[in-house]
């Protein structure tokens, strides 16, 4: 006897059914991908960042590396862009490409003056804190160096900020400072605070400096510039003597140290400097000279001090011009600026006026006064002393 089997129905997905799936699977990887891509972006900005961290914290400690009277606002830039491999900007700033990243920096620098022993003058030298008295004659207690990193790109972007306190590292062991002063043109040791020092009357500062333990040598700084070292020995006094004639008007830090196999601590003193106009010379005078044609003598009272020199021009027909001028031999040629008081003009045809300035040095440039001394010539006008026969030779 024979028997059939059913048919078994037919088993499967429907297209829908599969649809579906491929949905829910699709937004499943979509999801793994965004996590991975967030992922891989925080880490990419962790490393970042991380970067910047390790920037900044190299350059403090190179920072820590530079001597401590080096370490200062005009030259902080080239510094420490050499000291850790980065290319120094205008505008005070270090660019460094590190592992795809480009990160701007700007170290920057500044005295704290602790408000423990009081606060005292901070004029010629950048503070960090704005507060300032008088009860302080040394306020410059330690340096603070702040680094500012940025960066921007693929890998996001931020800033990093760290500071860090930079001491003296003067030690107990080295000779410390025990006077410092200044000499002339007027005594001041800080307290009270210096007076104003007029560089076209004083054109040099002095100072001395005694130290509490014999010392091998005594260094002394402006605006934390190395200058030179005193000259001294032992405990002292030493002493060293400051150019003012090319300085502008302004209060400037005078500091010192000594060194004995290591450094001792800095003392300063503000001084105030105002640079003063320098007027032409006193009574001029002058004339033909009664035995040779074409030549004048003039003479003058010279400037006590700050001068560079003088210069001497000849009025001819309306115009002026410079004056070959020639020292009272008529050797050699004092030309173009004579420094005693005396000019020959071995070519003086026609000359009917002489005016003679005052030259002397403002910022570092030899600069005229602005106004001169004056000598008329004319036929009654004649010097009564003659010329040595060496004054006129090669007399054009």
């Amino acid at each position: 006897m024979r028997h059939d089997r059913a048919p078994s129905p037919e088993t499967g997905f429907t297209i829908v059914e599969v649809i579906a799936a491929m949905i829910v699977l699709l937004v499943g990887v979509l999801g793994v991908v965004a996590l991975v891509d967030g992922a891989n972006r925080t880490t990419s900005s962790n490393r970042a960042r991380e970067g910047a961290t390790n920037l900044t914290r190299e350059m403090i400690e190179d920072a820590r590396s530079v001597p401590y009277g080096s370490l200062n606002a005009d030259t902080l830039v080239p510094t420490i862009a050499s000291l850790s491999g980065g290319t120094a900007q205008a505008g005070g700033t270090i660019v460094y490409a590190l592992r795809g990243v480009t990160y701007t920096t700007t170290p920057i620098v500044c005295y704290v003056d602790d408000p423990k022993d009081g606060y005292g003058n901070h004029a010629g030298a950048s503070y960090c804190n704005s507060e300032s008295g008088t009860s302080d004659s040394f306020p410059s207690d330690y340096k603070r160096f702040t680094v500012v990193t940025t960066w921007s790109g693929a890998r996001g972007s931020g800033t990093s900020r760290q500071s860090a306190v930079i001491n003296d590292p003067g030690s107990s062991i080295a000779p410390q400072i025990a006077a410092f002063s200044m000499t002339a043109p007027t005594t001041c040791d800080g307290n009270p605070s210096c007076q104003q020092i007029d560089s076209g009357v004083n054109p040099t500062a002095s100072f001395s400096v005694t130290t509490s333990v014999r010392a091998a040598k005594v260094t002394w700084y402006v605006n934390d510039t190395k200058m030179g070292t005193a000259a001294g020995s032992a405990t002292g006094p030493w002493t060293f003597t400051w150019p003012l004639s090319s300085l502008a008007t302004g209060t400037y830090t005078v500091s010192v140290r000594a060194n004995s196999g290591k450094d001792g601590p800095v003392r300063s003193l503000a001084v105030p400097v105002k640079q003063t106009s320098i007027g032409p010379p006193t009574n001029p005078y002058g004339g033909n000279n009664q035995l040779y044609a074409n030549v004048v003598e003039l003479n003058w009272t010279p400037i006590p001090s700050g001068v560079l020199g003088y210069e001497v021009e000849r009025l001819v027909a309306g115009t002026w011009s410079q004056v070959p001028c020639y020292n009272a031999t008529g050797t050699v040629a004092a030309s173009p600026r004579p420094t005693g008081s005396y000019c020959l003009d071995k070519a003086a045809g026609g000359a009917t006026q002489y005016r003679v300035y005052s030259v002397y040095s403002r910022n570092g440039t030899p600069t005229r006064s602005s106004t001169a001394a004056i000598v008329t010539i004319d036929g009654a006008n004649v010097r009564p002393c003659r010329p040595t026969g060496s004054a006129l030779a090669g007399r054009p």
